[in-house]
């Protein structure tokens, strides 16, 4: 049995077409998606009670665990797989996400994000939700204490059938590609005003740098 990836999905990074890939490949996956980092302290708090429950478990029985949860969770033994993307373009998919996709019938998620209604409303723009999100920490929150030389593999969303080739080989699958965006390619997509991106460019700018340590590009 080879080495147990772990994979931490970060949002709005291509986790959907990961997660039906891993579904059909019949890999024996651990999915954790039980509270993820937050820049709300409730949450936060949960997910370093989880942390410290998850230290005492052995996931060397899985083929991979998958899901949002901070980095620092697993003991990875080198065997993180990352797939980023650039942080203006991940923020402009979240905004839209929550103004387009997320239904107002998930009242869990609108408890936790009451933002979301806003945004919904009309009465968020995307500047506002980039503060109040705290997006500008987004990367930080999932890639904090994370050393490179736990990290394996480093995949973009702009490529992902480079992702789906390594995972096929690691675990010697022969499965076709799923559409690599197929939610991406359907959610109403609202063109962002000049300024509001540059102010974008300028707010993000510490997590382009931590993008561009992981070898992404400007």
């Amino acid at each position: 049995m080879k080495s147990t990836l772990f994979f931490p999905h970060l949002p709005k990074c291509g986790g959907t077409s990961i997660e039906k890939f891993i579904q059909s490949s019949g890999i024996n996956a651990f999915y954790d998606y039980d509270h993820p980092p937050s820049h709300r302290k409730f949450f936060r708090d949960l997910s370093e009670r989880r942390n410290k429950e998850f230290s005492q478990l052995n996931f060397n029985v899985f083929d991979i665990v998958y899901g949002h949860y901070p980095t620092k969770r697993y003991n990875h033994k080198s065997n993180v797989v990352l797939l980023l993307r650039h942080p203006v373009d991940r923020a402009i998919s979240h905004f839209n996400y929550w103004k387009y996709v997320m239904p107002k019938s998930n009242l869990i998620g609108l408890a936790k994000e009451p933002m979301v209604q806003l945004i919904k409303d009309g009465d968020c723009d995307f500047v506002t939700f980039l503060k109040n999100a705290k997006i500008d920490t987004f990367f930080l929150r999932y890639l904090d204490e994370l050393d490179l030389r736990d990290v394996r593999e480093v995949f973009f969303t702009d490529q992902m059938h480079k992702l789906f080739d390594y995972l096929s080989d690691y675990f010697d699958l022969k499965l076709p590609h799923h559409n690599l965006r197929e939610r991406e390619n359907t959610i109403k997509k609202e063109s962002v005003p000049e300024n509001d991106l540059k102010f974008a460019y300028n707010f993000l700018k510490d997590e382009i740098e931590i993008f561009k340590k992981f070898g992404g590009s400007n």
